[in-house]
C-alpha cells in the first residue's frame, strides 16, 4: 500500500517515443519516483505526439467555455445544490444552483452530467444509480486551435 503524496517533475524529451523507449531508465532519474520502475511492468502509449498532447486544465476549460458561448450557450458558474425532479414522474426537470453572488437559480434541464474530476468514481454512486464510465478522452484538434 502506498501512502502520502509525491510531486513528480518528469524530464522533458524531444519526442514522446524517446521517453517510451527508455521509460524505466527515465523513471529512475525522477527524485522519489524510483519505486515506479520496480512496480510497473511495461508502459503502453495511448498514441504519439501527432495524436495527443497534455493541455493545461484551466486554459482547456476556458477554451471550451468560450467555444460554447460563441455557439450561443449561456454558461453559468455556480454550485449545484439540488437536482429538481417532477414529483409524479421522478423525471429530472432542472438543477437548483447558488451563484457566486449567492443568487439561487433553477436551471431547467432534461439531463444532468455529474463530474467531480478524479472523485467521480467514488462519489457517483451516492447520487446516481447508473451511468456511463469513461476514461482518458482523446481529442484531435486542428493545428490552428488556440490550445
Amino acid at each position: 500500500m502506498l501512502t502520502g503524496t509525491a510531486l513528480l517533475h518528469l524530464p522533458l524529451f524531444h519526442s514522446h517515443s524517446t521517453f517510451m523507449k527508455n521509460w524505466r531508465q527515465n523513471m529512475m532519474t525522477v527524485p522519489h519516483a524510483e519505486w515506479i520502475a520496480d512496480v510497473v511492468g511495461s508502459v503502453d502509449p495511448l498514441g504519439d505526439e501527432t495524436m495527443m498532447a497534455q493541455v493545461h486544465p484551466f486554459l482547456m476549460t476556458n477554451a471550451l467555455i468560450s467555444a460554447a458561448q460563441d455557439s450561443g450557450v449561456n454558461v453559468t458558474i455556480a454550485k449545484a445544490e439540488t437536482i429538481v425532479c417532477n414529483e409524479e414522474t421522478q423525471e429530472i426537470t432542472g438543477v437548483m444552483v447558488v451563484t457566486c453572488g449567492r443568487e439561487i437559480l433553477t436551471i431547467p434541464t432534461m439531463d444532468v452530467i455529474f463530474a467531480a474530476g478524479p472523485w467521480t468514481g467514488m462519489l457517483k454512486w451516492a447520487v446516481i444509480d447508473y451511468g456511463v464510465h469513461c476514461h482518458v478522452p482523446l481529442a484531435r484538434l486542428r493545428m490552428s486551435s488556440p490550445l
